[in-house]
């Protein structure tokens, strides 16, 4: 969103000092607002929400980063993703970090870079959300 490149090891090292790792099961909720003014990022928490809402909020050039449980882009225990753009056609694009290293074939790298979603198929399974902008 800021067109800045940053180190993974040193946000992962800023999360953890704010208390944002929750032992056993990954990141808190509020990651994004949490972190998001340390990184140039604005934050809106919403409530409930619709397809339609979001959409809306991609076309404007927002993120959306959200958490949830389920199907592939989710997993069973759940799992937080992006939806960093949207298609003329209305699919969304992922960013979705599961899985091994760039270029390995991983399940992320495969949700991000190779597939366009129906939101329809990303929506039900989503349980909170974030809008993030750049400031």
């Amino acid at each position: 969103l800021t067109h800045t490149k940053l180190d993974p090891a040193e946000v992962t090292k800023n999360a953890g000092g704010k208390g944002l790792h929750i032992c056993g099961s990954g990141s808190s909720h509020s990651l994004p607002e949490t972190l998001g003014p340390d990184y140039g990022i604005e934050v809106e928490v919403l409530g409930s929400t619709s397809i339609d809402e979001l959409s809306a909020r991609l076309r404007e050039g927002y993120m959306i980063w959200t958490c949830g449980s389920g199907a592939n882009p989710y997993t069973s225990g759940g799992h937080c993703i992006g939806v960093r753009g949207i298609t003329a056609d209305g699919k969304w694009l992922l960013a979705d970090s599961n899985g091994g290293a760039k270029g390995s074939g991983s399940k992320g790298e495969k949700n991000s870079l190779e597939t366009e979603w129906d939101p329809n198929d990303v929506f039900p399974g989503m349980n909170n959300y974030r809008i993030l902008k750049a400031k």
